[in-house]
């Protein structure tokens, strides 16, 4: 009999230490589960903050490495730029359905387009007057490309005032975009000094230069 009080008193002994156990394994997953919880939480909170640097959003506007490799060396400033320009920039060149390998020549040939704050401000107002003037998608991403500072200039006082002063030469709107496409920086010479008609002798366009000759005679 006293054996089996002994026995039935070890076994009771033993029950009571696992239940006694038990919350504390209990706490110990709680505590672990909460730990994990503020990991993935890091995680998150890492993955939102790499979604603003400029690295980010050259990759999700559609450059790869190779792409990205060109602008950096071109532009170094560009790995800290300020990313809600950056994505403005990028999205206007989205709307003129202008890729990365766009991009890629847009920068070397303006290394700091995409730091302007010129190119997106009053750009809803510059797109409609651009695209009536092209007339054609493809020849307006050819003319960016070519000179990215077509989306920075003052329409009113620069790129009318040229085209209407080359009208009055004679000079179609024909001929007028192809010297944009090929001569990016005519544009802004609105003078017709010897300096400007030097520069048009040099064109390769015969019809142009024989309406201005003909005009200052």
């Amino acid at each position: 009999m006293i054996r089996l009080l002994l026995t039935v008193s070890r076994r009771f002994r033993s029950s009571s230490r696992e239940i006694a156990a038990k919350p504390s394994q209990a706490f110990t997953s709680a505590a672990c589960s909460t730990k994990c919880l503020d990991q993935v939480t890091e995680v998150e909170e890492d993955t939102t903050a790499q979604s603003t640097d400029p690295l980010q959003a050259f990759r999700k506007w559609g450059c790869n490495y190779d792409d990205l490799d060109r602008i950096f060396k071109r532009n170094p400033q560009l790995r800290k730029a300020d990313v809600t320009l950056l994505q403005s920039n990028l999205s206007v060149l989205s709307r003129l359905g202008l890729e990365a390998p766009d991009l890629v020549r847009i920068i070397n040939c303006r290394p700091r387009f995409l730091r302007s704050s010129r190119v997106h401000c009053q750009f809803d107002e510059r797109f409609p007057y651009l695209d009536s003037l092209f007339e054609s998608k493809e020849l307006l991403k050819r003319a960016v490309v070519t000179n990215p500072s077509l989306l920075s200039y003052d329409f009113n006082k620069i790129i009318k005032p040229a085209l209407a002063q080359y009208q009055e030469l004679g000079v179609d709107k024909e001929d007028f975009l192809a010297l944009i496409c090929t001569r990016p920086t005519i544009i802004i010479r609105t003078s017709f000094d010897e300096e400007k008609l030097e520069y048009i002798r040099k064109t390769g366009f015969p019809r142009i230069q024989s309406c201005i000759y003909m005009r200052l005679q």
